[in-house]
């Protein structure tokens, strides 16, 4: 996110912008005259817990691609594997999706439940890897596994004690009588269900937003039915959250604001009874029957409301900001979120999203994922478009993406969009982004559309500066991880909150109302891209944590513009402007790691530049293989997923275990510690890492 900064990043003037090569037209009908079978394969999976014991329950994400010719059904089998001889699997659950088409990838998210597995060679726990394994039906031959990268410690269940032997018979004695069964009649008794249903916790547990979130269930997919007028900012229609329980539920919540009147709610099609915590901003359901824990449900929110702004703690606009002149625009970070539709509005309960919106003919409608369907009523100004847009990838609500406008579009047409072409760097040969979607939204009174439209592509995999090094492209062949998403693209309307946005795939950069304007920079482009690795791809769990969203995401920006933008400031300046040469009094004030209040989560030294200069340090502490390596296995273990700053810092330490204490004291200064005064600052660098006295 380039937010609040001083002077704000995406008001910084802009770098040179080479020239872009032309974006390739591939239509997505055409196809080979004769179709192959279907071929799945799981592309990704994300890491188990490390500790588990028989009983528990946790949840799997990852994607499924065929590379086939048909469309097929994709069956999952999730697996705990141990041990070569003898091997020990333990089935833990399954999933299924209903059509995968050829060249699609679509994710899937599932709940899984440790059974008991045995005890090998007496240990009290066995080290046991993930694996998924997927096939066109039940049944079938062709099946494909892909394990994940990171292990889980299961505890082994007790040992039985065994039964104590009978007592010995002594010659002569008569043997035990054999117990009969009595003949008295017995009446049989049912006995009472003993399931004990309980309301869902209405917040979970943030330390900057303390009201956020609701516990008992897991949100697996919103599908977002609604219709919007511009000329008088009125959204109504009907969400609804498929979700699974974590509890037995009697009671549960979403995040929704006051001014979204609700009219009805069902729970699998049945009335539900509902109130309303407007002082917490709560929407609260009393299902028609307890829900039991594994449960998947559905429930249907009907509401509508006239919309406006979120306000969040520093006095920004977000959530879906609305306009009489230019449509509407949706920039949830940290929680706007519930200003449109109800969720459950925290970083790590991501889900997949349907939206379906219709609004006034000749506006368009720009939704996170790709574009499903566009159907006209008509062609007059009484008449109305739908638009459908999927998003298959786990997304957290404050990435969902939105936009109404009058825009230039790249890809109109739902069966032919745009594609990007990736193209392989010279760090890591054959590291190739996939082909996807690209989509652009311009608003059609720009009088520079051309200009914003160069820097939109110039971070696009095959349309990026000096032959192609678009920024997509670099981060992919730096960190050695590919474009995670389906969609790419970016959406520039005549709205400004003064900011922009990492909204899923497609960045939103509202950050100008004047017809005149240029476009967001090179730089801010970067850096909104970047967040696709570093925010949206592996998101924080917890809003202290962001500096792990921005100071990555910096430090990526900074890597491109060096190595890739023509005068792009160098990584030596870089840490002189920040460290060796900083003796301001107010940049080394907000511990990056502990915010002391939500109006901090955004501080642009705290998070931005001192985030991105400890980065720099420890890639230039650790050396650039090592750093790029351990990089690749952070965004693998946790892509799809979320993390926190003692899971980086572990990680670190498991990279560089013979400096543990170094990186415990140079996280302590440059991460945890707040420093006053004209030239405070942290005193361990990467100039002094191993000679620095240990406290």
């Amino acid at each position: 996110m380039s937010k609040r900064t001083t002077p704000p990043r995406h008001l910084r003037k802009a770098l040179p912008v080479a020239a872009v090569a032309m974006l390739v037209v591939v239509p997505t009908g055409a196809s080979a005259a004769k179709a192959k079978p279907a071929k799945l394969t799981v592309t990704a999976i994300s890491s188990p817990p490390k500790g588990l014991k028989a009983g528990d329950r946790f949840t799997v994400t990852g994607k499924v691609k065929n590379t086939g010719g048909t469309s097929s059904p994709a069956n999952l089998a999730f697996e705990l594997r141990a041990g070569s001889n003898p091997k020990v699997v333990s089935p833990i659950g399954g999933d299924a999706i209903a059509k995968v088409r050829p060249g699609q990838t679509r994710s899937f998210k599932a709940r899984v439940t440790v059974g008991q597995t045995v005890r090998l060679k007496g240990r009290d726990s066995v080290s046991f890897l993930l694996a998924a394994c997927v096939r066109p039906k039940r049944g079938a031959l062709t099946v494909s596994c892909r394990k994940a990268s990171g292990r889980a410690a299961v505890a082994s269940p007790p040992v039985a004690s065994p039964a104590a032997p009978a007592a010995p018979i002594t010659p002569g004695q008569p043997e035990p009588a054999t117990p009969t069964t009595p003949t008295t009649p017995t009446t049989p008794t049912t006995p009472a269900d003993p399931t004990v249903f309980t309301a869902g916790a209405r917040s979970l547990g943030d330390t900057l937003f303390p009201t956020i979130g609701n516990g008992g269930y897991d949100a697996e997919h919103y599908d977002l039915d609604l219709q919007y007028t511009i000329s008088s900012k009125l959204l109504r229609g009907t969400t609804t959250v498929t979700a699974v329980a974590t509890q037995n539920l009697s009671e549960y919540s979403y995040d929704l604001t006051a001014w979204n009147g609700v009219t009805g709610v069902t729970v699998d099609g049945v009335p539900a009874t509902y109130t309303v915590d407007y002082d917490n901003q709560k929407l609260i359901v009393t299902p028609p029957a307890g829900i039991q824990e594994g449960t998947e449900f559905r429930t249907a929110v009907t509401y509508g409301g006239i919309q406006q702004a979120y306000i969040d703690p520093d006095g920004s606009s977000e959530g879906f900001v609305p306009s009489t002149t230019y449509g509407a625009i949706v920039v949830s970070e940290p929680v706007g979120a519930m200003g449109f539709f109800p969720n459950n509005n925290v970083p790590f309960d991501k889900a997949s999203y349907t939206t379906t919106m219709k609004v006034p003919y000749g506006w368009s409608v720009v939704a996170s994922g790709v574009l499903k369907g566009k159907e006209d009523t008509g062609t007059t100004p009484a008449d109305f478009s739908t638009y459908t847009w999927d998003e298959t990838d786990p997304t957290s609500s404050y990435l969902y993406q939105l936009a109404i406008g009058k825009y230039d579009l790249s890809s109109p047409d739902p069966a032919a969009p745009q594609k990007t072409v990736p193209v392989s760097g010279p760090l890591s040969p054959g590291i190739l982004n996939p082909s996807v979607p690209y989509y652009t939204a311009i608003d059609s009174t720009f009088t520079n559309k051309a200009s914003i439209l160069g820097r939109l592509n110039g971070t696009a995999p095959g349309f990026g500066l000096n032959g192609g090094a678009g920024a997509l492209d670099y981060y992919a062949d730096y960190y050695g991880v590919p474009y995670p998403f389906t969609a790419m693209g970016g959406i520039v309307p005549r709205q400004s909150v003064s900011y922009s946005l990492e909204t899923q795939g497609k960045p939103t950069y509202a950050t100008s109302t004047s017809a005149a304007n240029a476009g967001p920079s090179v730089s801010t482009v970067a850096h909104e891209n970047g967040h696709m690795y570093f925010g949206d791809g592996v998101t924080l769990t917890q809003w202290k944590d962001i500096w792990l969203n921005e100071g990555m995401t910096e430090f990526s920006t900074w890597l491109y513009t060096a190595n890739i933008t023509p005068g792009g400031a160098t990584l030596d300046s870089r840490f002189a402007q920040y460290y060796t040469n900083n003796t301001s009094s107010t940049f080394w004030t907000v511990a990056p790691a502990d915010p002391p209040t939500a109006v901090d989560i955004f501080d642009t030294n705290a998070m931005y530049n001192r985030g991105a200069t400890t980065m720099l340090q420890v890639r230039a502490i650790l050396g650039e293989p090592t750093f790029r390596a351990m990089m690749k296995t952070y965004l693998t273990q946790h892509l799809y997923g979320n993390t926190t700053s003692e899971q980086f810092i572990a990680l670190v330490k498991e990279t560089d275990p013979a400096r543990a204490a170094r990186w415990t004291e140079f996280f302590r200064q440059w991460l945890y510690t707040s420093y006053t005064g004209a030239g405070n600052k942290p005193t361990i660098s990467k100039d002094n890492f191993d000679t620095f006295v240990l406290p």
